[in-house]
């Protein structure tokens, strides 16, 4: 019999690898997201394909707890992520924490016991310096903003839940198509230090252990570890060269900044293991945002002493070698 599933956030970048990996499982899915206009688009190549697609607020407890009859798995993907929870904090907290100890409250009220699985991000670790080790998931948590305080109150209140419930700690997570929603998100690339690790996994990988956190019955009750493994461990300097230098632009180390940042490698052993979903590289990764600008860097490349400098004022980066 094919499973049901809850998936919230279905319509985001995320939510839609997360609602093909379910659709090629033979899973039957209810969507739940917010009625914007990107999600609402997003949402009409899978009309028809899904068991239901329904639009809400998170925080409507009566609604989700209505969506939760007779699901096999709820994958609980809707959050505000950065900047919104630094712009909107209560909203935030009402969002990411309230929303979620109220579906999980709504799952203890059930006769049934369908497993919830929920992202968190590696970024619960907290500031990585240069001597940092290789992370495990059973090292302690050290939040430092909005964000990966209400990840943390989002797990403490999970491994307390006495049905089965699975955390996936999402590393560095993009795809070629690329979206800056915030201009401090580019400034935040240039000013990390060029050395700081970090440890890729593709959206798709992501989907990919979700979905399969849904029958396996051995990942459940545990932490994992959400990166792409060894081939998928680089350092801040690869991560601007490749989104950069697809679009014609070099950078030396010595243009960007010296804050450490709260990314790292990863212990992935365990996880892989039971999930098995490590599927794409970095060298993948490169290749696929080499092919979405290749239109663009002939024309950069050649005037990227002109270009440089205003895409360095757009953005507000400092230029560092200067300095």
């Amino acid at each position: 019999m094919s499973k049901s599933v809850l998936l919230t956030g279905a319509f985001g970048n995320l939510g839609c690898y997360v609602l093909d990996a379910l659709l090629k499982k033979g899973y039957q899915v209810t969507c739940f997201d917010l009625a914007s206009k990107p999600a609402q688009e997003a949402a009409k190549r899978y009309e028809g394909h899904v068991e239901e697609i329904v639009w809400g607020d998170i925080r409507d407890q009566a609604l989700m707890a209505s969506l939760l009859v007779k699901k096999d798995a709820v994958i609980h993907l809707a959050a505000l992520i950065p900047p919104a929870t630094d712009d909107l904090p209560k909203l935030a907290w009402e969002v990411n924490v309230d929303a979620t100890k109220q579906l999980l409250e709504a799952i203890q009220k059930l006769n049934t016991s369908p497993v919830f699985i929920f992202t968190s991000s590696f970024t619960v670790f907290g500031e990585q310096t240069i001597d940092s080790t290789v992370k495990k998931a059973s090292d302690p948590v050290a939040p430092m903003d909005n964000y990966t305080e209400q990840k943390v109150a989002c797990e403490a209140a999970i491994v307390e839940h006495t049905k089965p419930w699975m955390i996936f700690r999402v590393g560095v997570s993009i795809d070629a198509d690329i979206k800056i929603a915030d201009k401090r998100l580019v400034r935040q690339m240039f000013d990390t230090r060029a050395d700081n690790c970090l440890e890729y996994i593709h959206p798709r990988d992501v989907a990919l252990a979700l979905a399969n956190g849904v029958e396996r019955e051995e990942a459940w009750h545990r932490i994992h570890l959400g990166g792409g493994g060894k081939s998928c461990q680089v350092r801040q300097r690869d991560l601007v060269a490749t989104i950069m230098g697809a679009a014609g632009f070099t950078f030396a180390d010595n243009e960007m900044g010296k804050s450490n940042y709260y990314t790292h490698w990863m212990d992935t052993e365990l996880s892989q293991e039971i999930l098995e979903f490590q599927t794409t590289s970095w060298a993948d990764f490169e290749a696929d945002i080499q092919h979405k600008f290749r239109f663009i860097k002939p024309f950069v490349k050649p005037i990227q002493w002109i270009a440089k400098p205003a895409f360095r004022a757009f953005f507000g980066i400092p230029n560092y070698a200067k300095r």
